[in-house]
């Protein structure tokens, strides 16, 4: 009886001893299961805060314990970081950093309207600091992304400002001055454009006064070089284009078309022209060089 009895129990004991050590086994390898996870986790962590920011040792100690500093990028701060951090360079009066937090803050901007704004201040913040080929180049996204904006008609302003800060003398290229008279002719076209109209026919008479002055100085230059077909076909020009609008260039007009009566016989200067030439005598030495003349 006692024989069987232990015989009994050694065999019980065997068989959960078998059936234990799978269980065992089993809750050691979800233990190192989650230690491996737990080290992955971590890892991706690490490198996902490296990649978010850029760490600098700024070599303090402090109770034995180096200070890390974290400098914040472009590419990995807010929006309202970047306001943050553009209104504070822009109280201290660096517009050159605030030019680059406004050009991220575009990017990121999802309000429509907000981002207008930004394109806005971005753009007379150019124009303060005097870079207008910069600021004509925002005024001019603005008015292409936004006709319809409240502030339409003061970026068409500064567009033309900025295009007239191009003109050049009258000796010189006039592509500006015919680019900066066509913007103010479309602005004054506009019936719903009044608040800046005096100002901006000023500008249309200048560049007007500008490429008739510029038309003389090249109808001189031809009398000067016998090439007096050119001249003729230049005073005809300036009489059809510029007398009208710019009555004041009538007097060089009439001193030109003298000239080129004295040096081209086949020229019939107008009678009026004479007049006005001889009521209004020119230095021998504006006579040598039209140009300084204007």
């Amino acid at each position: 009886m006692n024989t069987a009895r232990t015989l009994l129990l050694i065999f019980t004991s065997a068989t959960f001893g078998l059936q234990a050590a799978p269980s065992i086994g089993k809750q050691r390898t979800d233990n190192v299961s989650a230690e491996d996870k737990t080290a992955q986790d971590i890892k991706k962590m690490k490198q996902q805060r490296e990649k978010e920011a850029k760490i600098v040792r700024t070599g303090k100690r402090r109770k034995g314990l180096t200070q890390n500093k974290i400098i914040h990028t472009f590419s990995t701060m807010t929006f309202d970081e970047l306001k943050v951090a553009k209104d504070s360079n822009k109280a201290r009066k660096h517009f050159d950093v605030v030019e680059k937090y406004l050009e991220r803050m575009i990017a990121l901007a999802e309000n429509v309207n907000e981002r207008a704004d930004l394109i806005m201040e971005l753009a007379d913040t150019h124009f303060s600091q005097g870079e207008y080929t910069a600021a004509k180049k925002q005024y001019e996204e603005f008015e292409r992304l936004y006709p319809g904006n409240i502030h339409i008609e003061r970026a068409k302003r500064h567009i033309i400002i900025c295009a007239q800060q191009t003109i050049l003398t009258p000796d010189r290229d006039q592509s500006p001055t015919e680019e900066t008279l066509r913007l103010a002719i479309d602005y004054l076209d506009r019936e719903t454009f009044t608040t800046y109209r005096n100002e901006i026919e000023t500008i249309k008479k200048e560049c007007e006064t500008m490429l008739a002055q510029s038309e003389c100085s090249i109808t001189n230059f031809y009398i000067k070089q016998k090439n007096f077909e050119s001249a003729k076909r230049r005073i005809s020009h300036i009489r059809t284009a510029y007398l009208e609008k710019v009555p004041e260039v009538a007097t060089t007009l009439a001193q030109l078309e003298v000239d080129l009566g004295m040096e081209w016989k086949e020229f019939q200067v107008p009678e009026e022209s004479i007049k006005l030439a001889q009521a209004t005598p020119v230095k021998t030495s504006d006579k040598t060089d039209m140009t300084a003349r204007f």
